[in-house]
């Protein structure tokens, strides 16, 4: 990180709680992916994601994309949080959600140092 390079970090804490922790240098991309088998445990009959964003600056472009896919079972009750809102996109076995807040949006939260936010999505 020190050199401005690309780091990350997973850490698991059970089968169905995990951790991502990204660091980037300035305009470069951050991407990951996240396989959920279907032999995890569901908590109370539910998968949890949360994605953190706290780019700690205003980022002129800022995206999060949270693809959900689930190919055995189909999707069934997909849930987001507020901030997330509807996917743009959503078959019997996947959705799709963006994130894509203005400057002006971030700014809202802090002027200078932008938003804070929890991206949650649950199905």
């Amino acid at each position: 990180v020190q050199n401005g390079e690309t780091t990350g970090l997973l850490a698991a804490r059970d089968s169905s709680l995990f951790q991502v922790s990204m660091s980037c240098g300035a305009e470069q991309e951050a991407r990951f992916d996240v396989l959920v088998d279907e032999f995890l445990v569901r908590r109370r009959g539910r998968f949890e994601f949360v994605q953190t964003v706290n780019p700690g600056i205003v980022v002129p472009q800022l995206e999060a994309h949270i693809d959900v896919l689930s190919t055995e079972t189909g999707l069934r009750g997909v849930k987001s949080s507020d901030v997330l809102g509807e996917p743009i996109s959503t078959t019997g076995h996947s959705a799709v959600f963006a994130f894509t807040p203005t400057e002006a949006d971030q700014r809202k939260q802090d002027e200078q140092f932008g938003l804070a936010v929890d991206l949650q999505v649950s199905y």
